[in-house]
Formats: C-alpha cells, structure tokens, sequence
C-alpha cells in the first residue's frame, strides 16, 4: 500500500501530539488526585481540631456548669443531711433535679463517696444503685472522680442498660476537713450532655464536610437530614470503602477517631467519618479534560497543517524534478528544475540539472558524431551508386571509339546502342542524385493538431486496390488524441511503410495488419502505429541495417525509405522498432508522445 509523504508527516505529528496530550492528561489527573488527597488530609487535620474544640467547648460548659451546681449552698447542705442520714432522700432528689433544670443539662447524677447514686436529675426513680459494682464503662472515670480528680470524657457509657454517646464531666464535690487539714469527698456530680444532630451540624458546618459519628452500642449521628439513603451509606462505611454516594453526590470517605474519647478495646472506639464532596475535584477534571481535548483538537488541525507545510515543502520540489524527468525522458533535454531549498532536495535537484546538462551535452556531441557518421556513410555509398553506372558509360566510350576506328561501317549501329546504354545510365545517375537532393534537404516539420486516425485511414486508402494482392486490415482503438504532428510528412511516413509491406509482400494475397492504439509508458501517455506483414521477411544481419541510408534489400530500390521516416519521426518525438522474422513477415511499430497542448481541435 502507497503511502504519501503528507499522511506519513501527518501520522507523525498526530501520535506525537497524542502522545504529548495524553501524558500531559495522566499527568494533570494526578496532579488532581494528589491535590485531592491533600484536601482530604486536610479536611481530617480541620475536623479533627475543629470538632476537638466543639466537645472541649461543650466538656468546659458542663463543667461550670457542674462547678455552680457544686457551689450552691442548699445543694450541699442537702447532700450533707443525706449523708449524715438526717434528711430523706426525696429531698436531695428534687435538689437535683431542680439544679439540672436550670442548667438545662441532658444528664445529671450525684454519686455517694462509696459508689451509690443518690439522685438522677434526669430520673427521679434512679437511686441506691451501686455504680461500682459490678463495673461499667464509666466506672474508671469515676473512680477517679472519687479519688478528686476532675475528669473530662467523650464516648458511650452503658448506665443502666442504656447506651448514651456523650460528652461527661465527673466533677468531685468536696469541703475541708478542719480536724485533718484536707479536702473531703462529699460525692460526685457526673453530667452528661448528648451528642445530636445540632451539634453534628455545627460540626460539619466548621468541617466543610457531612460527618457521620458511629460507636458501638448507638445509632450513627448523622450531620443531614436522614434519607433513604443511610442504609446504604452505613454499609460503605462499614465496608470501607473509599467512595460513596449520598443524595446524587459524590464524597470521599475518610476516618478518624472521635475527638476526646477513649476505650480498651479499637473495637469500642467511638470513631467520625468524614464525607468530603468530590464535586469540585469533578467539576476541576471535566475542566480540564475539556481543555486537554480542545488542545488536542488544535493540536491535530496544527499537526495536518504543518504536515501539510512541511510536505508541500518536501513534495513540491520532488514533483518539479519527476515532472522534468519525465520531460528529459520525453527527448526534452533542455528541462531544468528551478527550486529555492535549503536542504537535501536543493543537492538533488543540483544533482539532476548537472546530469540534465551533461546528458544534453553528450546527447549534443552524439548527435553530431552519428550525423558525420551518417553522412560519411552516406558519401561512401553514394560514390559506390555513382561508380556503378561510370562503368558502362566508360566502357561504351571506349567500345564506340575502338569501333569508330576499326569498323567504320558498323559506327552508327554501335552508336545508337551506346548511346541508349549511356542515357540509361545516366537517368539513373538523376534518380540517384534527386533522392539524395530530397533526403539532404529535408524540410522541418510544420507540427499542428492534427488527427492520425485521418491521416492513415487516407494513407490507406491510396493502396485499397484489388489488384495490388494484400489487403489491409485497419484497426483503429478508443480515444485516440489529436496530435501535434506534420501532416504531410506522417503521410509519408504511413505511405513508405504500407509500400515496404505490399513489396515484401511480392504480388501474393494475405492481409497486412494496421493498428492504432493508446498506451502509457509510465505516466505518459503514447499513440502507437504498428503495421504487420506476412512477407518474405529479414535476417538479422538486414535488420541491423535497416535504419542506414542507402541500403536496400531490393532490386532498384533507393535505400533511403527507413532513413527518411526515422528522421521524420525524430523531428515528432517519436521512436520505430522493426520485428522481422524470414519467411514469416516484418511488424513495424512507431510510437508517438501525446504533449499537454494536443487536446487542442484538430487544424483543418
């Protein structure tokens, strides 16, 4: 398969800048995937510090809040009378409840130095428990509140059997020994506040991101309205998964531990997932894919546009030379190429006119050698024709001399004969010199547009006679073009060639084939003439000489024929070949090119 220098040129530039967009694509995509990566990284350091800062907000609140409450004075006096078992317990229970009313606390307990809850602020029913034993998840906590230490939490607690997610305070409540100089531990206020969607909300609003909150034993927090689409969410998340979709969007998924909080177990470990929208992120890659492809787009239209520059550039030179070759191939030898390059194809085409200039030069100095060859030929047989009839006018001569002196009586008899054998000779010493007049004084064809298919069909015509013996067999082939010749003179040549066949012919009967046809020689179109006898043939020996002026294989003939129609065939162009065979008959061909001008309408 043939493949043009341009679609090489452009197949070139396409797959390089292909290759370019996509590496710059892949390159962009990753760049945007690591600028992701870091968002999120960054997303999870702000939720982590800004969610941090919302419970240690709401742990700070509580505990003033409990501090107050541990300050009021009926409140402790009441805890005191409980303690000392001089008050009932309805009384302490109703102390605080009323406290946790007006701090507006989710959760409040008073626990007794032993680990006995005295009174639940949020539940009146709850008290004498033992929070101690058996232990629970908040037991650490408060023993450490016992113990003195305020104690600051995030996380589930189990408190009779319930599962709360709160942010804790265990704020010891004390008064001073005066008999042992230290702090006494009255009891422990533990409050406790949820954490629910408005704090979820805030959270995400300060995120940036939807969170969802999961510990063990709670249903998930969420920061959205729920949807039906939670379940399927919870599932990606205990998955882990690394996308998911709520409500048409998509998030990235990230997880980190539950500000504040602490367990033993990973397993009881309150944990936040972050869903960070990758929105913007899809929105930067459409962007950018659409922009890669408008530069690929361009890029192809720069690619065929410099393919086409750099090819034409390339082509254009090439195609002047195969056009000058062909003109040089034509007989065309002054065709010179005239290209302005700076590359390879300016030494080429200095290349190709210096061999157009030496070829014209040794065509030039070959013609002349063949032309004084020729005529040097042509000198040596004509003195050979003119000393052939030099002999018997001598000898007559010299006969009617001899006579005149010997036989005077029979002189006019012997004159008579003399002299009819001189006149003889000499006529044919005028046909020989008026033959080699028109041969040497050929004139240059007058070439016109003209139509060979007339031409021969007249040359025809000329020998369509029964009696000659042959007869011809004219074969005329489609869209034959008009041609730039001489008019007269192909005539000549068509009509020397029908005379040579009907001669080699001898008077016997057969045909004589004439074809006219339309062939190529490489992208040049040619007319081809070809003319076939059944005569007696030539050797090879004959055929050699064919073309030579003055020789002839029959008897009276000029031998200057063949060299005539050579020499007007060469004025046209043109080239002949002769095919001979003895005994079997001569096939001549001549071949004539068709030039650009020849579509012109025939003279008439």
């Amino acid at each position: 398969m043939r493949i043009s220098i341009f679609a090489k040129l452009a197949l070139t530039f396409l797959v390089t800048i292909a290759g370019l967009v996509a590496f710059l694509a892949v390159s962009a995509a990753r760049e945007l995937e690591q600028s992701f990566a870091t968002l999120v990284k960054d997303r999870e350091e702000r939720v982590a510090s800004g969610i941090g800062l919302e419970v240690d907000l709401l742990l700070s609140e509580l505990e003033s809040q409990l501090n107050e409450m541990a300050r009021n004075f009926d409140f402790r006096a009441s805890l005191v009378d409980r303690l000392a078992g001089s008050a009932p317990p309805g009384e302490l229970i109703d102390r605080t409840a009323e406290l946790r009313n007006i701090a507006d606390i989710d959760y409040l307990w008073l626990v007794s130095p032993d680990g006995m809850l005295l009174s639940a602020g949020h539940d009146p029913d709850a008290f004498n428990d033992n929070l101690l034993d058996p232990p629970g998840t908040y037991s650490e906590h408060l023993s450490r509140a016992l113990a003195g230490e305020t104690v600051r939490a995030a996380g589930v607690e189990i408190v009779s059997a319930h599962a709360l997610f709160v942010a804790e305070v265990f704020l010891p409540v004390t008064m001073t020994d005066r008999f042992l100089g230290r702090q006494q531990v009255l009891g422990v206020l533990w409050g406790a506040e949820k954490f629910d969607e408005d704090f979820m909300a805030r959270s995400a609003d300060l995120a940036g991101a939807e969170l969802v909150a999961v510990a063990p034993e709670v249903e998930p927090l969420v920061s959205w309205e729920k949807s039906d689409d939670q379940t399927d969410l919870l599932s990606a998340l205990s998955g882990g998964q690394s996308e998911t979709t709520l409500k048409g969007v998509i998030y990235e998924l990230a997880t980190l531990p539950f500000p504040r909080s602490e367990a033993d177990d990973e397993h009881d470990q309150a944990t936040l997932h972050l869903l960070i929208p990758k929105s913007d992120l899809l929105a930067r890659r459409r962007a950018l894919l659409g922009a890669i492809l408008l530069e690929a787009v361009l890029g192809g239209i720069v690619a065929i546009l410099l393919a086409f520059l750099v090819a034409k550039s390339i082509t254009f030179p090439i195609e002047r030379l195969k056009t000058a070759v062909a003109a040089l191939s034509s007989g065309d030898l002054s065709r010179r190429v005239d290209v302005y390059s700076r590359d390879e194809v300016e030494d080429l085409v200095k290349a190709f006119n210096t061999m157009a200039d030496e070829l014209e030069a040794n065509t030039r100095r070959l013609v002349e050698a063949e032309k004084l060859s020729a005529w040097r030929e042509v000198a040596r047989r004509l003195a050979h024709e003119i000393k052939n009839p030099l002999s018997p006018i001598k000898l007559s001569i010299q006969n009617l001399n001899r006579v005149y002196q010997s036989n005077p009586t029979s002189f006019n008899k012997t004159l008579q004969d003399t002299s009819e054998t001189i006149l003889e000779e000499v006529d044919r010493l005028k046909l020989l010199a008026d033959e080699f007049s028109n041969f040497a004084r050929m004139p240059k064809p007058i070439l016109a547009p003209n139509d060979l298919c007339e031409v021969i069909r007249g040359s025809v015509a000329l020998f369509d006679k029964p009696e000659i013996g042959a007869r011809i067999e004219l074969e005329i082939g489609e869209d034959i073009p008009v041609l730039m010749i001489d008019r007269d003179a192909m005539s000549r040549v068509v009509t020397n060639l029908l005379k040579n066949a009907f001669e080699a012919m001898e008077g016997r009967a057969g045909a004589i084939r004439l074809s006219i046809e339309k062939v190529l020689h490489g992208k040049t179109p040619w007319v081809r003439v070809t003319i076939s006898d059944e005569g007696v043939g030539m050797d090879e020996q004959a055929l050699k000489q064919s073309f030579n002026p003055y020789f002839t294989t029959k008897r009276g003939g000029s031998g200057l024929g063949l060299a005539i129609v050579q020499s007007i065939l060469s004025e046209h162009r043109g080239r002949i070949r002769i095919d001979s065979e003895p005994g079997k008959g001569t096939t001549v061909m001549f071949e004539i090119p068709v030039a650009q001008r020849e579509s012109a309408k025939p003279a008439k």
